[in-house]
């Protein structure tokens, strides 16, 4: 029996890296009047390393095997042949860089909305009515919540020239 698989190895390195946002976690600076408060600038990033120490605890404990996976695979009937190379999470990484990199031009609506339906598009999703619907209600629907906060997003350098204001 093989002990050592890479959901196994996934889970460990996980647990290594929560580990150590947890330990920076607490190294995070407190205020005076904030030392004695119950929710602090240390409490989410705890709970988040906390959160990800208990997934690589999963994942390490997990009885996922080969021998299951192609049992699942054969069960769902996905034998088709897969690239030996995955450049999906490349692509996905890319649309990030391309993201933050349109956001001070494109603004925040336009830029998340194309960065919602190229992102659905490189995960495999078809349903072409539902990735526009999320990719454009989604981003108006968080830009309503911000400005009934009272948070001002810079409508970007396209933006601000179709309002008329000079850059």
């Amino acid at each position: 029996m093989k002990y050592i698989t890479s959901d196994r190895l996934s889970g460990f390195v996980f647990i290594l890296l929560s580990a150590a946002y947890g330990y920076f976690a607490q190294q995070i600076p407190l205020d005076f009047f904030s030392e004695t408060e119950v929710f602090n600038a240390r409490s989410l990033p705890t709970l988040i390393a906390i959160f990800g120490v208990a997934i690589g605890l999963t994942l390490l404990v997990s009885q996922a095997t080969p021998a299951t996976r192609i049992a699942a695979q054969e069960e769902t009937g996905a034998d088709e042949e897969r690239p030996n190379f995955a450049y999906g999470p490349l692509l996905l990484i890319s649309l990030i860089f391309c993201y933050a990199w349109l956001l001070p031009l494109a603004g925040f609506l336009l830029s998340t909305s194309g960065f919602l339906w190229l992102s659905f598009l490189t995960m495999g999703e078809r349903r072409w009515i539902r990735m526009i619907l999320v990719a454009v209600a989604l981003p108006f629907a968080f830009q309503w919540l911000i400005s009934s906060l009272g948070i001002y997003l810079d409508p970007g350098y396209f933006g601000s020239m179709m309002n008329g204001a000079s850059a």
